[in-house]
């Protein structure tokens, strides 16, 4: 563990600027106009929403939940603690940073990529509380599929060891979908990391991103299967990974991906 509470990352203009104007400019060919930003704060309400409408549009663990829900009293509360639990992450990622944005010369945003100093994540308080979903048992599935994943890489990982990005969150629009934008703001994101000493990355990947973190250059360590997870005796996600394989949900498990080889370094 660190000897000290992480900082809060910030980043230096200097080293950002040309990484974004470089990124900017490859991006005019599909978008011409649109340009990359490091978000901030003040961008917290459009940051949040856009984090909510690309999960509740397709992340498999949200959708699932959704779909099992009782009603439709249910499925409006449970949308309700996603969006006030996007809020409250948003607000802790970009203050933590570094988080990096695409927008249109409209200023809209298109897609956003979230994240954090991997120490920060380990060993910060948080800066509030996290909000309780009204019922809590409708997570526990999630929570316990993301524990699993977690369980498979923490006696191998430590924060101290290697100054690491944690890749918390990727969204993208709908309507900039399939322009490869995932994808160009996980490598703009890395290069931001690496100017400022954080050499490696980690993230979960749970859908899309699996694959924009690949074509960044992010492998895969550790995964659960959705066919084959089982909470308090039950497969919960087999409509995840039964049900909804098609190209819009190409994905058959949650993913630890990292942008090194660590199988010498850690073992």
């Amino acid at each position: 563990m660190t000897s000290k509470p992480p900082a809060q990352f910030v980043a230096n203009t200097a080293r950002v600027k040309p990484i974004l104007n470089a990124a900017s400019a490859s991006l005019q060919s599909k978008l011409p106009g649109a340009s990359f930003v490091l978000l901030s704060l003040k961008d917290h309400a459009h940051v949040a929403a856009l984090f909510t409408d690309s999960y509740l549009a397709a992340e498999p663990l949200t959708l699932a939940l959704l779909a099992a829900s009782e009603s439709p009293a249910s499925r409006d509360a449970l949308v309700s603690f996603i969006s006030t639990h996007h809020a409250w992450a948003a607000t802790q990622l970009l203050h933590n940073g570094p988080c990096v944005g695409v927008r249109n010369n409209a200023g809209e945003l298109l897609g956003c990529v979230l994240t954090e100093d991997y120490a920060c994540l380990v060993d910060a308080a948080p800066l509030s509380p996290p909000p309780v979903p009204t019922n809590a048992q409708e997570f526990g599935a999630v929570n316990a599929l993301m524990a699993s994943i977690k369980r498979r890489f923490k006696d191998e990982w430590t924060a101290d060891k290697v100054p690491t990005l944690w890749v918390a969150n990727l969204s993208v629009s709908p309507a900039a979908q399939g322009l490869g934008l995932g994808t160009e703001l996980v490598k703009c994101v890395l290069k931001i990391a690496d100017a400022h000493g954080l050499k490696w990355a980690m993230g979960e990947a749970t859908g899309f991103s699996q694959e924009c973190f690949a074509k960044a250059g992010m492998q895969e360590i550790a995964s659960v299967e959705y066919s084959t997870f089982e909470h308090d005796g039950v497969k919960v996600f087999t409509e995840v990974a039964n049900g909804w394989k098609s190209k819009r949900f190409p994905v058959a498990g949650v993913r630890l991906m990292v942008n090194r080889d660590i199988s010498t370094e850690h073992k």
